[in-house]
């Protein structure tokens, strides 16, 4: 039996720009959608996605995309994190991610007792239809029920189409 010798080759790289050539055709939307379910799945598949070309690494700070960005990989709490996970998680924040505006708000409002900008950015996860965040807001309403104040209190507090039944 004769053993055949491979001739090893040269990776040819026509086959990397026309995978940049073929991206570059699609649709930007298409693209932030397709990016942000990748994102709203695992923030590594999107960081790794991102890591594929240029063009997908700027389409990965899109707005939208981090909009949907999940966060179950970075800590509830305030422990440090790497200033890579910092301003990641400030981007989703500035996007609106509801998740980051979430995890920011309950920092604000329980750990640093930052009650006013700790709410605020609950509202709007609230707003963005966070359970989570509409069920903590409710229960700071409750905590209100009883004080003196109640009616500005509630005003603070008040969640989106709340106000009607509060006057009934």
């Amino acid at each position: 039996m004769v053993a055949m010798k491979m001739k090893r080759t040269k990776p040819n790289n026509d086959n990397n720009k026309k995978v940049g050539a073929s991206i570059k055709s699609l649709p930007k939307d298409l693209l932030a959608n397709v990016l942000a379910r990748v994102a709203s799945d695992s923030i590594a598949d999107l960081f790794n996605v991102e890591l594929s070309c240029k063009d997908l690494h700027e389409m990965g700070n899109d707005d939208y995309v981090l909009q949907h960005a999940c966060m179950d990989s970075f800590p509830v709490a305030s422990w440090p994190v790497s200033d890579e996970a910092s301003s990641f998680m400030k981007r989703c924040k500035e996007s609106s991610n509801a998740e980051a505006l979430f995890r920011q708000g309950m920092f604000e409002y329980f750990s640093l007792s930052q009650m006013k900008s700790g709410l605020a950015l609950l509202k709007r996860a609230a707003k963005k239809e966070h359970v989570e965040a509409t069920y903590v807001c409710g229960i700071i309403l409750l905590q209100y029920c009883g004080s003196d104040s109640v009616g500005d209190k509630r005003r603070q507090v008040e969640m989106p189409g709340q106000s009607q039944r509060m006057q009934e």
